[in-house]
């Protein structure tokens, strides 16, 4: 099993042409795109990946459809930017692959403490889930409430 990403390129009609990799979300790939000094830079890490091209979505259908628990990175491109994009899946009890959120993240470093910390949140939820002393949705609820205000190394 590789490192799954997603580049999400901004299109002029405000859709985004879609590609993914098998390889591209290594931690080589990611210190390459966080280390570079400008987002050509960033792109020019990303171009020695080999990408296979998955079509053209509204940013809707790209947030709605991608799997959050397979996919490792998601790169958003624009003409002048390069985001990086932690998938956190909320999945506690067989959810759908598609239920998550992204978060920007700005380093190599703070990609794993966000991945660490929301995983050993999402652990402790779903422990409480199981003694049924919190409800699958209200784990949920919280996971997604702590991913947008807290930085998980504090929680």
């Amino acid at each position: 099993m590789g490192e799954r990403a997603v580049t999400a390129c901004l299109l002029p009609t405000g859709q985004f042409a879609c590609y993914r990799s098998q390889w591209c979300g290594s931690d080589e790939t990611l210190a390459g795109v966080f280390d570079a000094e400008s987002a050509d830079q960033g792109v020019d890490v990303l171009e020695r990946c080999d990408w296979t091209f998955a079509g053209e979505v509204s940013a809707t259908e790209l947030i709605e459809t991608l799997d959050y628990l397979s996919i490792e990175v998601v790169y958003v491109l624009s003409e002048t930017e390069l985001w990086v994009c932690l998938p956190l899946w909320f999945g506690i009890e067989n959810q759908d692959s598609r239920f998550g959120v992204l978060i920007r993240v700005d380093s190599l470093e703070a990609y794993h403490r966000l991945r660490e910390g929301f995983t050993r949140q999402k652990q402790r939820l779903g422990d409480a889930v199981d003694r049924q002393a919190l409800g699958w949705m209200d784990a949920c609820w919280l996971l997604g409430y702590l991913s947008a205000h807290c930085a998980f190394s504090d929680c």
